[in-house]
């Protein structure tokens, strides 16, 4: 493929496996297989490819790893980087670069992107309330610490959501909180400042800037929404703004349907005209929402809208059949032609064929390959 006698471009990349560890089958089939096959494609067909990936070093996973190993943060991530390289070069992956996030060049970008962003007003400091670890001393991120769910008991619940029944919560409602790190219980809650990224201040640029550079909707979404029969779909709404634009939409005169499952979704829930939460989300999520439905994604919901409909018709085709089927073998009676003895069989028949036909799926043949059991 060629555009103005030159060789189109092609980047291709694939996600960034945590440092935190030897890497096994599912980063292999679910991450890098994928990608590397559309890479040797593409070169197949002579088109210009750079294929990159490389070990996320930053976060949580990479300190507490680190920490579990009693070695330094570096150290570690050098060690199992070393071992995802290893791994690249054993299962004969044709990246052209793998590389890592703590380098000094990132470190250049990051800064500068972050300079760029605080002159614009868009950085913020402010003071919020997270566990301490004093045997550690230090405070503590989601990952960090475990305890009792507040919900259901479990008692390996992260700092923030519950792996068990899916909840979310503070971390100041944990149960029994203790440190992954040090395994003590020794912890507080104490007031620390940290930077936030306004983002919902540059929202409409973001809108303005999806409308020129990216489709509106996933292929996914768009498919989703049209067979459930939504004109209008939106899925990059700000957490802080769902609210504010589910108000918009009904004072433009639309009915608004809201889907959500977290704490954050709570009051766009209850604002909407139909609010429905999913049955493994946030316990306030699923107190506002009108319907709470056993589901853990919008797929089933259109499954749900694909039965109703078809029952509907089903209906409405066997109410056709038994109306025609039954006038006819009247009128055969009082013209002579039919006996009572044979039109009450063939009666009977008519129901136990309606009945069979009536236990068939009510999902067509192309929806059910694509439905969760």
């Amino acid at each position: 493929m060629t555009t103005d006698n030159k060789k189109q471009k092609y980047l291709i990349t694939s996600a960034l496996p945590y440092v935190n560890g030897d890497l096994h089958l599912g980063h292999l089939v679910g991450c890098w297989l994928p990608s590397d096959i559309y890479a040797r494609f593409c070169r197949a067909r002579g088109r210009d490819v750079l294929y990159i990936c490389g070990a996320d070093e930053h976060g949580t996973p990479a300190v507490v790893g680190a920490m579990k190993e009693n070695m330094p943060i570096i150290e570690y991530n050098n060690k199992y980087y070393e071992k995802h390289l290893r791994a690249v070069r054993d299962f004969n992956l044709s990246f052209d670069l793998y590389g890592r996030t703590h380098t000094e060049l990132q470190e250049k970008l990051i800064h500068d992107l972050f300079n760029r962003l605080d002159a614009l007003g868009l950085i913020e400091e402010r003071e919020t309330v997270q566990p301490f670890s004093i045997d550690d001393n230090m405070f503590l991120a989601d990952r960090q610490l475990v305890g009792t769910c507040p919900k259901c008991g479990y008692d390996g619940a992260r700092g923030d959501q519950c792996d068990n029944c899916s909840a979310t919560y503070d971390a100041s409602e944990l149960i029994n909180p203790r440190s992954t790190i040090s395994g003590s219980t020794n912890i507080e809650m104490r007031p620390t400042k940290n930077l936030f990224f306004l983002a919902s201040r540059v929202q409409g640029t973001w809108r303005d800037w999806l409308k020129s550079h990216a489709p509106k909707w996933s292929r996914t979404a768009a498919a989703i929404a049209k067979q459930v029969g939504v004109d209008r779909f939106f899925a990059e709404v700000l957490p802080e703004d769902k609210a504010n634009f589910v108000q918009q939409a009904k004072a433009e005169g639309h009915t608004v349907v809201m889907i959500g499952d977290g704490i954050n979704d709570s009051p766009a829930l209850s604002a909407a005209d139909i609010g429905i939460a999913i049955n493994s989300g946030a316990a306030i999520a699923r107190e506002i929402a009108d319907v709470t439905i056993k589901a853990d994604s919008l797929e089933e919901l259109v499954a749900l809208k694909a039965i109703a409909n078809s029952l509907q018709k089903r209906v409405h085709a066997n109410y056709r059949f038994v109306l025609t089927f039954n006038s006819a073998l009247i009128a055969l009676g009082a013209l002579g032609i039919l006996q009572p003895a044979s039109s009450a069989m063939l009666h009977n028949l008519s129901t136990i064929g309606i009945s069979l036909k009536s236990m068939t799926n009510l999902l067509p043949e192309n929806r059910a390959p694509q439905l969760k059991a």
